[in-house]
């Protein structure tokens, strides 16, 4: 299911401040630069940021994961293709996604289901927003929140499902 999602409303508190921090650093209603946006951290939401620069349609590299990431996933993706995580059936959401968001420009607030270590489905809630890198090339930054608690030594080990994504519009609109 997509929808429309006007911000910040219906937003749960910290993704609209994680959208209030993004719209901080716009100058004159552009998409923020990945430079100012990586000048610019806020402490409270860095574990839980991943950023992945969108080179082409089958290689999305994670450029950076907070500490929170790599606790939940028990691995640093860094470097990483990030398409190598959803499953088939949650691959042609995360690409839509990654495309939609830095083409448009808009936001994404969306559910998934992460399959953890342990075999248990856990539900991730997550915002997508877009940054334009130095040579202009496209990026999407995400901030996740589990709604569980994590067993000892258990991690996540990738996305098995995205469900209930509604577009956020940042000011360009959102797709059709």
């Amino acid at each position: 299911m997509e929808s429309h999602l006007p911000p910040p409303h219906y937003l749960p508190a910290k993704f609209a401040d994680f959208l209030e921090h993004w719209q901080s650093l716009r100058v004159d209603g552009a998409v923020p630069r990945l430079a100012a946006f990586l000048d610019n951290v806020v402490p409270a939401f860095q574990p839980w940021v991943g950023i992945v620069d969108v080179n082409d349609r089958d290689f999305h590299e994670i450029r950076l994961m907070g500490t929170g990431l790599v606790a939940c996933f028990g691995f640093d993706g860094t470097g990483k293709n990030f398409l190598t995580f959803p499953s088939p059936d949650a691959d042609s959401r995360v690409r839509r996604r990654h495309s939609v968001v830095p083409a448009t420009p808009c936001g994404s607030f969306y559910r998934s289901v992460c399959v953890t270590s342990t075999g248990r489905e856990i539900e991730i809630i997550g915002m997508a927003l877009p940054l334009v890198r130095s040579n202009g090339g496209p990026c999407v930054v995400w901030i996740l929140e589990l709604q569980a608690v994590l067993g000892f030594g258990e991690t996540g080990t990738g996305i098995k499902q995205v469900f209930d994504e509604r577009w956020i519009d940042i000011g360009s609109g959102v797709p059709e």
